[in-house]
């Protein structure tokens, strides 16, 4: 077995990674000069770069400049009144150490090319920088200058102001005024009795104080007068207590035939002494007492029960009562059953019963009101309500009538006897003739159900209650077309433009655009406008751009595009030359041509590298947003330049003279070459409209030969 020399092994992989340290750093310091062109005239990189290091080095020595960044990591110098008036930088929090850190390595970031065109352009900015410097510290100065003078001003007349006071306090003869202006000035009353203009007396600390605590005194003792006077001569209550038990929670309790509001049976009711009616209802429960009449003696408590059993559902009918006022009592078959607010809609036992309302300076008919109840059928009454005049007895004949019209959708005009009333729903109607009426409603975009009801009122049935429902005809809805703005189409009538918004009857409506170039139209389709659905529907045109190119032609063929074949220079400059290009093969594994990038020169110093330019329009109304792709089809042929052993395979890629990737490292080998194996860009940041340039070559550290079959453009 062959021995090996460890220390050489050693001594070599020291030399190795020394010579890579060496090129990476030689690489490095490259970059830079590179941003100077052929023509040496300097990069905007590198004139934006030389700005900012001599911004940081001349701002950093004046303590009145703050260094603060953006969201975007944009930087610059304020002063604190600059920065106290903007709100888009930020103050850069640093520590002393980073501070004297950034100084001492202030000089090995630079790394700027020592060029003449640099030290031309330094000099212009550095004499740029100090005039603004100094322009901006003046302004600074003046400012501080006039804010310590108002300040001072400000003190002055805070010393002023106080020893005035001091002073004419201790002279009760003046006393402080005030003009319409504000202004206040100290005069004797001599002095007021000639003065004009100030006229408003400004009380001193001292007086508003007596003045607030003589207010107190007052108040205190008018309202120690009233306790005391209430304890003298106040009646006191002449009451008893009523508990009353239950086996169902959730009834009304009703004393004297008046409910009463937060019952509970666990705490007994206060009552004045004398004669009470006392009764519990529940809707669906018999209650047994049905009414506890009691006698209530003073501070005497009087305890009461009342038991609820349900009815039986299968022998009752339902009964909905219709009136204007809910607060008005409510007796069935000649006993109190509460007000009508609890009880609009209530069971009652099959059979015939008499239903009477009662309220206060009101004649209610029908009065009382028969009716027969049958098993699971339901009867609906209505009552209608006459106030009664205090100069007039109730006389057997109403010559008026009320009618309450309502809607399910507020706000629709009512009709009687088919002309417009002027009022809209829901609304009463007082004193109507008595008479027949047809009641219609119209609201624009509805259709009324009933189309219209026909209501009589008489001196017997002078209230009527009618109700319309109302379901939409037309529907508002908005269309829009993203991302451009294409024609719209509905129902084969052109109704706008990107954007469209009106009303549309409720149904199923045909929907269709217009062509716009580069975009596929959204396809010819139906939607539905209906009241629950959606009132805005939004369409997209898809992109329908794209561009192939290949050694064998450009795809579409009447697309306004072309190709170069030709070199990048050590400047990064491209160089149509086709005789020093790339060469175009043949691929067996593809049975297509393909480009082979290398070397442009072989053997000159500096090389160049051999490039195809690709060149494409867009219109110069661009709506195509940021959805740009690059789709790259390149391959490492594992293929080695003269005289070199191995390296790898790299390329560069560059957009409208921006560097998108300096040294891309192939991903795929040609003999895995196909339509699935190819390398994606998003490119929607760097196109624009108008004439478009994609540049793609081997990179300078490229060692092995660079296939590239097709480029296409989405």
């Amino acid at each position: 077995m062959n021995q090996f020399d460890e220390n050489e092994l050693r001594k070599k992989i020291r030399s190795d990674l020394q010579k890579k340290h060496q090129e990476k750093k030689s690489q490095n310091d490259t970059e830079i000069t590179q941003s100077i062109d052929g023509e040496n005239k300097l990069s905007e990189a590198l004139k934006k770069r030389i700005k900012q290091i001599e911004e940081d080095r001349l701002f950093s020595q004046h303590p009145q400049f703050i260094k603060c960044e953006n969201h975007l990591h944009e930087t610059t110098w304020l002063t604190a009144l600059e920065k106290v008036k903007q709100h888009e930088y930020y103050a850069i929090e640093e520590s002393r150490w980073q501070q004297l850190k950034n100084k001492i390595t202030l000089s090995s970031k630079t790394n700027i090319p020592q060029t003449a065109k640099v030290e031309e352009y330094s000099i212009k900015i550095i004499a740029e920088i100090e005039k603004d410097i100094d322009s901006r510290l003046t302004k600074y100065q003046e400012l501080i200058k006039h804010y310590e003078h108002k300040k001072q001003k400000n003190l002055i007349d805070d010393i002023i102001e106080q020893e005035e006071e001091e002073f004419y306090k201790s002279h009760s003869d003046y006393k402080l005024y005030r003009n319409y202006s504000g202004d206040t000035r100290w005069l004797t009353d001599e002095e007021f009795d000639k003065e004009a203009e100030y006229t408003e007396r400004i009380k001193s600390t001292r007086e508003k104080v007596l003045i607030n605590s003589g207010w107190i005194v007052l108040f205190l003792f008018i309202a120690a007068s009233v306790y005391f006077f209430k304890l003298q001569f106040a009646d006191v209550p002449q009451n008893g207590y009523v508990s009353i038990s239950v086996n169902e929670n959730r009834g009304q309790l009703y004393v004297d035939e008046k409910l009463v509001l937060g019952f509970t049976s666990t705490h007994p009711i206060p009552l004045a002494t004398g004669s009470h009616s006392i009764i519990y209802r529940k809707d669906g429960f018999l209650t047994t007492p049905k009414i506890h009449n009691i006698e209530i003696a003073l501070n005497d408590t009087v305890q009461l029960d009342f038991n609820l059993l349900a009815k039986s559902a299968g022998t009752q009918g339902y009964v909905k009562i219709n009136a204007l006022f809910t607060d008005s009592k409510l007796f069935i078959d000649d006993e109190f059953y509460g007000t009508l607010e609890n009880n609009e809609k209530l069971f009652l036992e099959a059979g015939n019963h008499s239903l009477e309302l009662k309220k206060d300076n009101y004649y209610i008919t029908p009065s009382p009101k028969n009716i027969i109840v049958t098993e699971g059928d339901t009867v609906e009454i209505k009552f209608a309500f006459e106030p009664r005049s205090k100069d007039k007895r109730k006389t057997s004949s109403i010559k008026t009538g009320l009618l309450e019209v309502s809607s399910n959708v507020k706000g629709a005009k009512i009709f009687l006897n088919r002309k417009d009333s002027g009022h809209k729903t829901n609304y009463v109607f007082n004193k109507l003739p008595l008479i027949n009426y047809i009641v219609s409603i119209e609201k624009d975009g509805y259709k009324s159900f009933p189309s219209e009801k026909e209501i009589n009122l008489s001196s017997n049935d002078n209230y009527s209650k009618t109700t319309f429902n109302l379901t939409r005809t037309t529907m508002s809805v908005t269309i829009i077309t993203r991302p451009v703005s294409g024609k719209i189409y509905v129902d084969d009538r052109e109704v706008g433009q990107g954007r469209w918004s009106g009303s549309l009857p409720v149904g199923i409506h045909e929907i269709r655009f217009g062509d716009i170039s580069f975009f596929k139209k959204p396809k010819d389709a139906e939607f539905v406008v209906d009241e629950s659905g959606s009132t805005e529907f939004i369409f997209r045109y898809e992109s329908d751009f794209s561009i192939e190119f290949k050694p064998s032609g450009i795809k579409p063929d009447n697309v306004n595009a072309g190709i170069q074949l030709g070199y990048v220079d050590e400047n990064n400059q491209f160089i149509s030359d086709p005789r020093n290009g790339p060469e175009r093969r043949n691929s067996d594994v593809l049975n297509d041509k393909i480009w082979w990038l290398g070397n442009a020169f072989n053997y000159r110093i500096p090389p160049a590298n051999e490039a195809v330019a690709l060149s494409f329009y867009l219109p110069e109304k661009n709506e195509f947003g940021s959805d740009f792709s690059m789709k790259l089809w390149g391959y490492n042929s594992e293929l080695s330049y003269p005289l070199e052993i191995s390296g790898g395979c790299y390329f560069r890629i560059e957009v409208n003279n921006m560097e998108i990737h300096q040294r891309y490292e192939s991903e795929f080998v040609l003999t895995d070459a196909g339509e699935n194996n190819f390398v994606k860009f998003p490119m929607g940041n760097v196109l624009r409209p108008g004439k478009n340039t994609i540049v793609v070559s081997t990179a300078k550290i490229n060692k092995e030969f660079f296939a590239l079959w097709k480029i296409e453009i989405q």
